[in-house]
């Protein structure tokens, strides 16, 4: 797996580095695929200075990805992190829950 470089339109450039794992910390970036293209990879970020409270800025200096089995899983993780967001925890489940039930569809 090779980093991915990305720039927004805004002046920023994105760096992701793929990982194999979810690390401690990290969570999975409800950014949607319009601004994340790449098939089968999922964004990760972690919290970066927060001001307030209720803010939630992302730390743009240590984004991460993971590849996942299919296109249809990244986009389950995608929507269910813009929906109820979705932490290390939740994104292992998911890929639990998608892994049992592929298993009984292919026996």
């Amino acid at each position: 797996m090779e980093k991915i470089i990305q720039t927004n339109g805004y002046g920023r450039i994105d760096v992701y580095e793929p990982v194999t794992e979810v690390p401690f910390g990290y969570f999975v970036w409800a950014i949607g695929r319009k601004n994340f293209q790449y098939e089968k990879c999922v964004p990760l970020a972690k919290d970066g200075h927060n001001e307030y409270d209720w803010q939630r800025n992302i730390d743009t200096k240590s984004l991460k990805y993971i590849m996942v089995d299919s296109e249809e899983l990244a986009l389950q993780l995608l929507d269910e992190a813009i929906r109820h967001g979705c932490d290390r925890k939740r994104f292992y489940e998911i890929v639990l829950e998608h892994s049992a039930i592929e298993y009984f569809i292919h026996r």
